[in-house]
């Protein structure tokens, strides 16, 4: 069962690589690994199928505030995720503007997971 400290401990695998411009590409790929692991959580948690790959994050209608919140910040992350820029250009602007909207949704996912 993936819990909800495991999914924090992801959020700072994902800082700890996106603090390094040159470690762009395993920035983007704990970000998708954090992803999966708060939609399997999620799944886990309301007997859903768990995801396979990581994707658009949905939770059941009648889950806690918390929970969609959870739900949407990934939905989010997953979006930024597919537009950041390629590793061959982690130093230009888009790197950094890309990053700056994922580190204050990672602060809204962390938010969301410490509430039960």
């Amino acid at each position: 069962m993936i819990t909800r400290d495991e999914c924090r401990q992801q959020i700072e695998l994902v800082r700890s690589a996106a603090s390094r411009p040159e470690a762009a590409y395993a920035a983007r790929t704990r970000l998708k690994r954090l992803i999966l692991a708060c939609g399997r959580m999620i799944a886990q948690e309301y007997r859903l199928d768990e995801p396979v790959l990581p994707g658009p994050v949905k939770a059941p209608p009648d889950a806690p505030e918390d929970v969609q919140q959870i739900a949407n910040c990934c939905s989010r992350l997953m979006q930024s995720a597919k537009t950041l820029c390629q590793p061959s250009e982690p130093l230009d602007m888009r790197w950094k503007a890309g990053w700056a909207r994922v580190q204050s949704e990672l602060a809204s996912l962390d938010g969301a997971l410490g509430r039960e």
